[in-house]
């Protein structure tokens, strides 16, 4: 895991830096990602930068690496959980055990095609002389970030998309960006226009010029004939095995005190043969704790717990800290509580395997029953139904957005309506709040979120026709998946997830939503799971999710910054939004309409981004 730059067909004088100064530059913006080392090499018009953070091979880790006639170079972050299989399919002499030698050799055999049978978390920018080109590739679920800039026939690349804010000649949003981020809290391409992202599953080439980019996507991934009886046990303990295989690097679990992370975390014990260290953000207010459970946890698997106190003071700190210099913005309230406890677990370990992905791909958000009530009995038996089911009404975040969401369920027809439903701003919100010179209407932006199902072309052979699909893109891929590695890679821990192993993912998207979501449960074969590794009192609970007090939080330790970031000068000259409907909105959670929190969360998270990118601007010009 690292961080990793790069610069390719640099014309002198386009940016006045030469391209190794250029591609020091953008790796400098993403250091923290690799601390243990940088290495930059100058390949004639081309930069390769590597920051390291080692698991494998660790005294031989060091990037980039070059074929033997020196023709090819690779930067590469992630880790690829089939390398070991690869070497044994491709043969040869080895001279380090890094995975990112057996891509090189891969892409040697194989060429461009070799590397669509990759398996892991991955990003690398590949250079071949001998074309010349320069490749870009991302894993199909897009668990690692990958960003490039074309400017005046250079392309530029970066880990994060902030890094490239140093090259980027084009800072205003793009209207696409910022729909996605009111939609989302988060935008798949970065806000800047002049910044895009390598798509999950997408391989770029890069000939410089005016032969452009070219993009091509990973075909589904090839199944073992074995997988198709395999359960879901046996693939989530070979995932997890993949997963703890590193160079004797130590590893802890985060535990939110949900089913999901508690059955990884006993699945680590059982292929381990020794319990993990857990970490646990423990939220001050008791309303949202769930230390108690986390702690039931521990003492079941006899492991040693770590826990982060999470109070509104250190939320106000790290947000001022950290927000404005992220890699991306991001609007989840619960980043602020996952920084706090990356920042603490690399005090202990190298890097902590996760529950995330569980709910995404087997349908596991308490929304799906709600909509279910609301297909089958209409409006009134499914407000009755969510007020009673305690883990509905919690996952519509307070009494007062129930009838909010079950109507945003009905607002789009299809599978954008649980997304829809989660969404800080619904289809219908989001035109209204962007600024008039970059707004888009509602008709627009549905057609663009819904063309992102083809992202998960390289995922399944037949992509579901239902909500899935749209979590997936829109919340997994967009959202989570940003802020596992955003918040992890900060402070330079790496976060996996064994949920996420591509073999688990085709599991459960070959499930009938029937087989998933019914009896008034979700999720059923993780449930049925944890039955079997979980005592009752964990494996029986209703699900909660991570909440944050975000409402208290910003009418008082934040208060006087979204006051700033909120004020008509500050959202004219970012260029996102409308200021009279932030303004309204702001005025109108002030006077006591809560249900504006998260809204307001979303816009402030944008906001603050936007006006450190002004600046690191003015300070690169």
């Amino acid at each position: 895991m690292c961080g990793i730059a790069g610069v390719s067909e640099f014309k002198p004088g386009a940016h006045g830096r030469d391209a190794a100064r250029l591609c020091a530059a953008i790796l400098e913006r993403v250091s923290h990602r690799g601390p243990e080392g940088t290495q930059i090499e100058s390949l004639g018009g081309t930069a390769l930068g590597h920051c390291q953070l080692a698991f494998q091979d660790q005294a031989h880790g060091q990037q980039p690496v070059f074929s033997e006639d020196r023709d090819i170079a690779l930067v590469f972050n992630g880790q690829i959980f089939n390398h070991l299989l690869l070497r044994e399919e491709l043969g040869g002499t080895y001279l380090t055990q890094s995975d990112a030698e057996t891509i090189l050799r891969l892409y040697e055999a194989e060429g461009r095609e070799g590397l669509t049978r990759l398996q892991g978390m991955y990003a690398l920018a590949l250079w071949d002389a001998r074309k010349p080109a320069l490749l870009l590739a991302r894993d199909r679920l897009g668990k690692k970030p990958l960003f490039y800039s074309v400017e005046q026939g250079v392309l530029s690349f970066a880990s994060e998309a902030k890094a490239l804010d140093v090259v980027t000649q084009d800072p205003l949003p793009s209207a696409q960006a910022v729909a996605e981020f009111l939609f989302m809290g988060s935008a798949s391409e970065g806000v800047s226009a002049g910044i895009r992202a390598v798509k999950p599953g997408q391989i770029i080439e890069w000939s410089g010029g005016g032969a452009g980019v070219k993009t091509s996507e990973s075909p589904p991934i090839a199944k073992r004939a074995s997988d198709e009886d395999q359960s879901l046990r046996t693939l989530l303990r070979d995932a997890v095995t993949r997963r703890l295989h590193s160079d004797g690097v130590s590893y802890g679990v985060f535990t939110s005190g949900g089913l999901d992370s508690a059955l990884i975390a006993s699945l680590v014990k059982e292929v381990s043969g020794k319990a993990p260290i857990l970490f646990h953000a423990a939220v001050e207010d008791h309303r949202f704790s769930e230390l108690n459970a986390v702690e039931q946890l521990a003492d079941h698997l006899g492991s040693e717990l770590i826990t982060v106190n999470v109070d509104r003071q250190k939320c106000a700190d790290i947000f001022h800290r950290l927000y404005p210099t992220l890699g991306a913005p991001v609007a989840d309230p619960s980043m602020l509580a996952f920084l706090l406890l990356s920042e603490e677990a690399r005090k202990h370990v190298k890097f902590v395997l996760t529950g995330d992905g569980a709910d995404d791909i087997f349908g596991g958000y308490d929304l799906y029953l709600a909509k279910a009530y609301l297909e089958q009995h209409g409006m009134d038996a499914a407000l009755s139904a969510a007020s009673q089911h305690s883990s509905i009404q919690t996952s519509l975040v307070a009494d007062a957005e129930i009838r909010v969401a079950l109507d945003r369920l009905s607002e789009v027809i299809g599978p954008l309506s649980i997304s829809n439903a989660r969404a800080p701003f619904s289809v219908n919100e989001c035109p209204m709040m962007m600024n008039h010179a970059i707004r888009m209407s509602k008709d627009e932006l549905v057609t663009h979120l819904t063309s992102q199902f083809k992202n998960m072309s390289g995922l399944v052979q037949d992509v579901p026709d239902d909500d899935r699909c749209s979590v997936i893109v829109h919340y997994l891929q967009t959202r989570i998946l940003t802020k596992l590695d955003l918040g992890s890679m900060r402070f330079g821990i790496e976060a996996r997830s064994p949920f996420l192993d591509e073999r688990v993912v085709d599991f459960a998207l070959r499930q009938p939503m029937s087989a998933l979501v019914r009896d008034g449960q979700t999720k059923r074969p993780v449930r049925e799971l944890c039955r079997i590794y979980l005592p009752e009192a964990l494996s029986g609970q209703a699900k909660r999710g991570f909440r944050m007090p975000i409402a208290d939080i910003l009418k008082s330790e934040l208060r006087d910054t979204a006051d700033q970031l909120l004020s008509v000068e500050a959202i004219e000259a970012a260029g996102m939004f409308q200021a009279d409907a932030v303004r309204s909105m702001w005025s109108d959670f002030l006077a006591g309409n809560d249900a504006h929190a998260h809204r307001i969360w979303t816009l402030l998270c944008a906001q603050i981004s936007a006006s450190s990118s002004h600046r690191m601007l003015r300070s690169a010009a």
